[in-house]
């Protein structure tokens, strides 16, 4: 066999850094699991503190609306026993041209009424496909 065929011997502390080094890059790589797994976790209780915090303003808010829809609903049930209330006394004290006086502008106020809310309902309908469209 010639001389170019065996192999070159290594320098005799070579072997033992090598295992030294992948020992380190272990140690490295452990401390670097050990921080994600830090993060991670710190990153769930980020997450469920901002999910509790969401469920409240949420529940508050919930709770304003329906108070806002109960105060509103009984409004309207008043306005609308005043009228028939205005309309029977029309009625009965014998001025049925001012009842259906008060009928036409209650027809009126309730159509514009509507009519504004259907226009109002198609504009937000147009401009959520147009931010939907870009």
């Amino acid at each position: 066999m010639s001389e170019s065929n065996k192999p070159d011997k290594l320098p005799p502390g070579t072997v033992q850094k090598f295992i030294e080094i992948q020992e380190k890059e272990l140690e490295i790589r452990q401390e670097e699991l050990a921080q994600r797994k830090i993060e991670s976790q710190h990153e769930y209780e980020l997450a469920n503190k901002s999910i509790e915090a969401q469920e409240r303003d949420r529940s508050d808010q919930r709770g304003y609306y329906k108070g806002f829809q109960t105060r509103r609903y009984f409004f309207i049930g008043f306005l609308a026993l005043a009228v028939l209330g205005f309309l029977a006394f029309a009625l009965w004290i014998g001025e049925s041209g001012l009842a259906m006086r008060i009928i036409e502008i209650v027809a009126l106020i309730i159509s514009g009424g509507l009519g504004g809310y259907a226009i109002g309902f198609n504009r937000g309908r147009q401009l959520t496909q147009l931010t939907e469209d870009e």
